[in-house]
């Protein structure tokens, strides 16, 4: 069974929000996000590497983390659909009396885990969606980021036109791209009832009794 992959981490996660002082949900209201906790104060503040949340979420099969998955999700797409280059800052915050998504550390790393989500969203739920916002993160990524012989992250997603800071880490190639790919090919090709993606997207098939 798919959920027995995600039992260990899912079991974590629900002691580590209830018990953790530096782990917390914040539900003030929308967006949904991770939040840090320092000395019973949370802070609202987002790393765009905590997305991947929204996929793990979705495959664990505990009544209820489907839907905080999808808000999860949402909230990292207003990451970069509120932006002007449609690309996401590597951390945003959320502030009081001031709605949306702001960003706190500008630059762009070309980080996978926010496709990764929609891919496992879209795979588990169909919804189209997933799909579009993938589409719409990928054009970013091709009009801003594309170069004569490969791709950058930038400096700072919200000025356009964009500052290349002339790097391309390797997770790029590996997992954005593929997760993209993943997000628009058939639902069954790699099926996650029979594969189980690591944490540097590598798929391995579920050995069953």
């Amino acid at each position: 069974m798919r959920w027995r992959f995600f039992f260990f981490f899912s079991l974590f996660f629900r002691y580590s929000v209830r018990w953790n002082p530096f782990l917390s949900f914040l539900f003030p209201s929308f967006p949904t996000l991770f939040s840090k906790s320092q000395h019973g104060s949370y802070k609202s503040k987002f790393d765009h590497l905590v997305c991947f949340m929204g996929g793990t979420l979705a495959l664990d099969g505990i009544p209820g983390h489907l839907k905080l998955a999808e808000e999860i999700a949402y909230t990292c797409w207003q990451m970069y659909e509120r932006n002007p280059s449609g690309l996401a800052p590597e951390i945003a915050t959320l502030t009081e009396g001031r709605p949306g998504v702001h960003n706190k550390a500008s630059h762009y790393l070309l980080r996978p885990e926010t496709v990764e989500a929609f891919f496992v969203l879209y795979r588990v739920t169909g919804d189209k969606k997933y799909q579009d916002w993938g589409w719409e993160v990928f054009q970013a990524l091709e009009k801003h980021c594309k170069t004569e012989g490969g791709y950058s992250g930038v400096t700072d997603v919200g000025k356009v036109p964009v500052n290349l800071n002339n790097k391309v880490e390797s997770f790029f190639f590996a997992e954005t791209m593929k997760y993209l790919y993943l997000l628009f090919s058939p639902r069954s090709y790699i099926s996650l009832d029979e594969f189980v993606f690591n944490t540097e997207a590598h798929p391995t098939r579920i050995f069953r009794d």
